[in-house]
């Protein structure tokens, strides 16, 4: 089957699935706020020669640039130049200056590098073989899944099953030997050895028609068995994670959060009640009132 976005103005052929930006923008957009995806990374000199029929005729910014280490060019994606294209190439060494980034030009058929400030079109790239469904472990359905269910024996051919019905099918749940293909309403909850195939357009953190909107993603802690009433715990919302079910936002060492005064009263009742006085919590301020901010450590 095809595989490519839903979501309006992506294109796809057998060499990729493709996306045009239809206004000018510097190199520092990243086309990874949508799933799998890179700047244009071309494999072939047939890719190539797609790309006005794809894009249209202009400059458009690709993935290749030598930030790392000078005049070793390289594609966001992690691939080097194919030896094919070298002759596309043109590195512009004689008029100098900062030209990390590479543009090609649909109408000469020639990649070029520029100052990576300079405004063009882009294309983002996904390649054909890469699905869109993200691993969840220690994820997995409130209840065992239902009879009314859709279901396959294997996780390829659910995956498939579950992107052609677009919006009808959430996630894949794997059950007794079976793979279940969940809707959008059913409950996800963290779950000791479980799994949940999530199927995803957007990258981690990043929601929207066209993944537009930005989250920072928060990666929860069922494990520590702490409840508390913060709003905050190391700077995300505690209401990101499932607190009925004891997680919370995980933390590493020394990480600062926001804790109400009641937390802060608590903490400070155990410290002089029960730990003979060693400190569990410390802040900036000798006026309790002003420590919302306070650094704590996992066991």
């Amino acid at each position: 089957m095809a595989v490519c976005f839903s979501i309006p103005g992506w294109q796809y052929t057998n060499e990729g699935c493709y996306y045009t930006l239809p206004t000018t923008m510097t190199t520092h957009f990243s086309c990874r706020s949508y799933w799998m995806t890179d700047l244009l990374y071309l494999e072939s000199k047939y890719e190539m020669e797609l790309m006005p029929v794809i894009a249209g005729f202009g400059a458009f910014w690709t993935g290749l640039n030598d930030r790392s280490q000078e005049s070793l060019f390289q594609w966001t994606a992690g691939s080097t130049l194919d030896p094919s294209l070298k002759t596309y190439f043109l590195d512009d060494k004689v008029k100098g200056g900062l030209k990390d980034c590479v543009s090609f030009n649909t109408r000469t058929g020639f990649l070029t590098d520029n100052d990576c400030a300079m405004k063009n079109f882009f294309i983002c790239k996904r390649n054909r073989t890469a699905d869109f469904f993200e691993e969840k472990p220690g994820y997995g359905l409130e209840q065992s899944p239902p009879y009314s269910y859709e279901q396959r024996s294997d996780l390829t051919s659910a995956k498939d099953a579950c992107q052609s019905t677009k919006s009808q099918c959430a996630a894949v749940v794997p059950s007794e030997g079976l793979f279940y293909l969940v809707p959008a309403s059913a409950k996800i909850v963290p779950k000791a050895s479980s799994m949940v195939y999530s199927r995803t357009e957007c990258s981690p953190g990043y929601s929207g028609s066209k993944c537009e909107i930005w989250t920072k993603p928060v990666k929860c802690d069922c494990n520590s068995g702490i409840k508390t009433s913060a709003q905050q715990v190391c700077g995300a919302q505690a209401s990101a994670c499932d607190a009925a079910a004891g997680c919370l936002p995980s933390c590493s060492d020394a990480k600062e959060s926001e804790f109400d005064a009641a937390d802060l009263t608590i903490i400070k009742l155990l410290e002089n009640r029960l730990f003979n006085n060693e400190d569990l919590a410390s802040w900036d301020h000798p006026d309790n009132s002003q420590g919302e901010f306070i650094k704590y450590k996992q066991p």
